[in-house]
Order: C-alpha cells, then sequence, then structure tokens
C-alpha cells in the first residue's frame, strides 16, 4: 500500500505544487494556506471547451461540497469562495482559484 500525505506550510502564504482533480479534470495546481486558517487551490485553465466549462460550474459552487482529490488523494471541500481571470479580449478563463474550509476531509470510499 502507497501512502501519500499533502502537507501545507503553516506560515502563510506559501504555495505548494499540487495536482488537483475535480470531476475527472487534472490540474496542475498550487495549494496554501491563508492567514484566515483557509485552504486556496489556485490553477491555470487550459483553453480546452472541456476545462472551461468545468470552471463556468464551479462559479455556482460556494457553498457546496466538491468531490475533489489532491495529489491523487479524494478528498471532500466545503468551497468558500471562487475567483477567476478571463483571458483579455475573450472570456475564457486563464486562471481560476477555489478557497476551502480548512477542514479537507479523506473520503472513506478511498481507504
Amino acid at each position: 500500500m502507497i501512502m501519500s500525505v499533502l502537507i501545507i506550510e503553516e506560515k502563510p502564504p506559501h504555495f505548494t505544487d499540487v495536482e488537483f482533480e475535480y470531476k475527472g479534470i487534472e490540474f496542475k495546481a498550487q495549494i496554501c494556506l491563508l492567514d484566515t486558517g483557509k485552504v486556496m487551490i489556485s490553477f491555470r485553465v487550459p483553453k480546452n471547451e472541456l476545462e472551461q466549462n468545468l470552471c463556468k460550474g464551479l462559479l455556482n459552487s460556494r457553498g457546496t461540497k466538491l468531490d475533489i482529490k489532491i495529489n491523487h488523494l479524494p478528498m471532500c471541500a466545503n468551497v468558500d469562495t471562487c475567483s477567476f481571470a478571463i483571458l483579455k479580449g475573450s472570456s475564457l478563463f486563464s486562471d481560476f482559484s477555489i478557497t476551502v474550509e480548512n477542514n479537507l476531509i479523506l473520503r472513506e470510499d478511498s481507504i
């Protein structure tokens, strides 16, 4: 059995490179502990339709629980806020960030 540990630095804001997955789509992301005690996950969004549509759906995720994977570990996260940047002159996302409560829970079905 291979075990994996996610370490988030305690001195905010220190970013750690991770693999973030939502609905089967992986992003190279950065995760950090904010001085508010919440966790921010930030990632660049490719111009592909699939990834763009996924982020459009994430805009409505505030206050919901998401099943995600961070470094291939299945987790459940409570979404606090979402923020994004759009490419100049278009409606395409370039970057996306999700802020979640600092209570990432390893999903039981992964054990």
